[in-house]
């Protein structure tokens, strides 16, 4: 079937109650086998010595009768349960005493695994399932999310910053970049905040770069002295005022 490489972790653990109660049952018909047999042993011992003591038709027909319910038994031992592969889905088959058990792989159930579980309806509503509004997409033995615009990851759960493992100034240049929700798909948001002395050339986009030298002295932003007057000087980052006549 289909598998979803990133799903696979979340739902691995599902199966494990049902993996230690395998293990618990198997053990415990093993028990019950090996107790069983030594009893019938014990008592087919017994009837042989009682035989030797005194031979008659009764104690005959009990060895006759064990005799065969051990071999039943040992029949029974000897049959492999799993040898036409019943377990579905690439699960494994454990045999047993007159009977098999299925481990199942993840993302199925069923005694024969054969049932692909719904993981949207299994996990809806938990932090198991699709986070922040996503949408979940059941898949054969797994499960997706699509993701609304702003998020991403396995359940959606982890949200866009496209300010993240990029400097302040590769992605903004003379500013600082603030990150600011994602609206369409696949397409980054932020907003660039310019240090003082510096603007945008295109200052209607908040993503656009801080990219201009502010010029105090020709906008006549400055506050160097008009009366009496003082040169304007201005520089990459702010001005400075000339010497005082």
């Amino acid at each position: 079937g289909l598998d979803n490489p990133n799903s696979n972790d979340i739902v691995s653990q599902q199966n494990s109650p049902i993996n230690r109660f395998i293990d618990r049952k198997l053990s415990i018909v093993e028990t019950r086998i090996n107790s069983r047999i030594d009893e019938l042993t014990q008592r087919l011992n017994d009837t042989i010595i009682f035989q030797k003591k005194i031979f008659g038709r009764k104690q005959f027909r009990r060895m006759k009768t064990a005799l065969r319910r051990l071999d039943r038994l040992e029949k029974l031992l000897a049959k492999n349960e799993c040898e036409n592969n019943p377990c579905q889905n690439g699960a494994t088959c454990e045999d047993g005493f007159n009977q098999y058990f299925c481990r199942c792989r993840s993302g199925f159930t069923g005694q024969n695994c054969e049932q692909d579980i719904d993981e949207c309806v299994q996990y809806q509503g938990t932090e198991l399932g699709c986070q922040n509004g996503g949408t979940c997409l059941n898949i054969f033995g797994s499960f997706v999310c699509l993701c609304p615009a702003n998020h991403q990851g396995l359940r959606c759960n982890i949200e866009f910053n496209d300010c993240h493992n990029v400097s302040d100034h590769e992605i903004c240049g003379q500013g600082l970049c603030l990150n600011i929700p994602r609206t369409q798909n696949k397409v980054a948001a932020f907003r660039c905040v310019c240090f003082q002395g510096f603007t945008k050339s295109n200052p209607n986009v908040e993503s656009a770069p801080c990219d201009v030298d502010v010029d105090e002295c020709r906008l006549g932003i400055d506050r160097c002295s008009k009366d009496p007057p003082v040169d304007c000087i201005n520089t990459r980052d702010g001005y400075q005022c000339g010497p005082c006549p």
